[in-house]
């Protein structure tokens, strides 16, 4: 149910966050707002596609999930496709950020959140075990970085990817 809606942005009250379900219009480079009506926006997955003309979504210290449903669905996975990259605010408590990937913290082991669906180039942090379904049809990627420290690369790890040239 929608509770807030301004020029650019609409929101929505999922899964006790005040969440970003759409974005309505912006620039390429959007930044998500701290707040609405007074209360602090914690969420952003949106439930409509993202506008064609924004590339890259910079979220501060206030989002601390992304693509939380009831059915564990990540939104900017079929929202976004064409995003081509997500930056973190380095306070931010929850997320993190690397070469426009988003991991979630954990510690000295962060894990991986989302990848970006437009992202030409793709540079990992280092993981033990590349598993399953980690770069999955993503159909603007060429080329994959992983650094050192990958050990075992399970099978179906990189798959869907048409453009893909060229492993490191």
């Amino acid at each position: 149910v929608e509770i807030y809606r301004d020029d650019n942005i609409v929101c929505d009250y999922s899964n006790y966050n005040l969440n970003i379900r759409e974005i309505s219009k912006g620039d390429a480079t959007f930044t998500l707002p701290y707040s609405a009506m007074g209360y602090v926006i914690n969420s952003f997955n949106p439930t409509v596609d993202l506008p064609d003309n924004i590339m890259e979504i910079y979220i501060g210290q206030n989002i601390t999930t992304i693509g939380s449903t009831d059915d564990g669905t990540l939104g900017l996975a079929h929202r976004g496709k064409h995003l081509q990259g997500i930056y973190v605010d380095e306070n931010n408590p929850t997320l993190m950020g690397h070469k426009g990937v988003v991991y979630l913290k954990n510690g000295n082991d962060p894990r991986l959140c989302y990848i970006p669906g437009g992202m030409p180039f793709i540079e990992l942090l280092p993981m033990e075990v590349v598993e399953k379904g980690t770069i999955s049809n993503h159909y603007s990627v060429e080329e994959i970085y992983l650094p050192q420290g990958t050990k075992h690369i399970e099978d179906f790890a990189i798959e869907g990817c048409p453009k893909l040239k060229r492993i490191y």
